[in-house]
């Protein structure tokens, strides 16, 4: 099972969910969390994490372990839940540096554990622990952890992904894609990783 973290903005049904669905062999749940607490917003990512292994058909080969997959903010969230309870990760233009990455929303209607909502430029001030020398130390304990990480990149015009490769240093291969210049997970990338996505599930468990 896959279970992917959306980012700033979006929606555990929204059109990446869909679009993963489409195209992926493997089952795709969505997450949700509210982007103004990120303590809260790791708290219920962890839970609904659980709640799906809970799910789990473990005769059924393709579902019976979990990846967990984040792009943009979701990568941020995706690196912190592993980092908690441990397990395997693909990231996809992971927002790395939140503080630098949220700046520019304020103002922005998200989703909210409470319905629709304002972003303001104060709810960014809670990601400022997560940054610097603490994100060096949520990569080492998802090191400790024994779980690998794939990333994937590209020529990003949103967010600064040059931090991305240098945290993952030491974990699995990372795919580089310098030729697109996107920030977002369109369906024209996810038809390009799709089979080094499920590779990478399958290797890990064999």
């Amino acid at each position: 099972m896959i279970l992917y973290i959306h980012g700033f903005g979006g929606s555990s049904e929204g059109s990446t969910v869909q679009l993963l669905r489409k195209h992926m062999d493997i089952r795709v749940e969505g997450l949700n969390y509210d982007a103004r607490d990120p303590k809260i917003a790791v708290e219920k990512l962890v839970e609904q994490y659980w709640h799906y292994e809970k799910l789990l058909d473990y005769d059924d080969f393709d579902n019976d372990q979990v990846l967990l997959m984040g792009s943009s903010l979701g990568g941020f969230f995706a690196t912190q839940v592993s980092a908690a309870i441990g397990c395997k990760l693909v990231l996809f233009n992971p927002a790395l540096d939140p503080v630098q990455s949220l700046a520019k929303y304020d103002g922005e209607i998200i989703n909210a554990a409470d319905g629709p909502n304002v972003f303001r430029s104060h709810h960014v001030e809670h990601y400022r622990s997560y940054c610097g020398s603490a994100m060096y130390d949520t990569f080492d304990k998802i090191r400790q952890n024994g779980y690998g990480i794939q990333l994937y990149t590209t020529e990003d015009p949103v967010i600064d992904n040059q931090l991305a490769p240098k945290l993952c240093k030491g974990f699995s291969s990372h795919t580089h894609f310098s030729e697109i210049f996107e920030h977002r997970l369109s369906e024209n990338i996810i038809i390009n990783i799709k089979e080094d996505v499920q590779g990478y599930y399958h290797a890990f468990w064999g």
